[in-house]
């Protein structure tokens, strides 16, 4: 389990009224998330994919409540499992209001 971290959501990411811009915009978080997680376990995403180790989205999904606002904390849960061919990792992200709730599950392809 990697230590969880917390991202700002940005005004780009947001409409003139200042909330996130669903769903789109939130999955540009979850991949942050994937590059945040990639550097906390020591590996460098763009050199992962020159290499040939490619990250593959197999599953992402979000339930949204309210949408979040310019300011709000978004907070992630990372876990991440590694087998011999393949690594699985998941991501779940909840805003700090507890109201948006997602998981992203990503596949190594080697």
């Amino acid at each position: 389990m990697l230590p969880d971290h917390e991202i700002e959501i940005r005004v780009a990411t947001t409409k003139p009224t200042g909330r996130l811009r669903p769903p789109a915009e939130l999955f540009v978080y979850f991949e942050q998330a994937r590059v945040e997680q990639l550097l906390a376990l020591g590996y460098d995403y763009a050199h992962l994919e020159r290499t040939g180790i490619l990250l593959v989205v197999n599953k992402i999904a979000c339930k949204y409540h309210q949408a979040e606002r310019f300011g709000d904390i978004l907070r992630l849960q990372h876990s991440h499992r590694a087998g011999r061919a393949r690594a699985r990792s998941i991501t779940n992200i909840a805003c700090s209001r507890e109201r948006t709730v997602g998981e992203a599950r990503y596949a190594s392809v080697h």
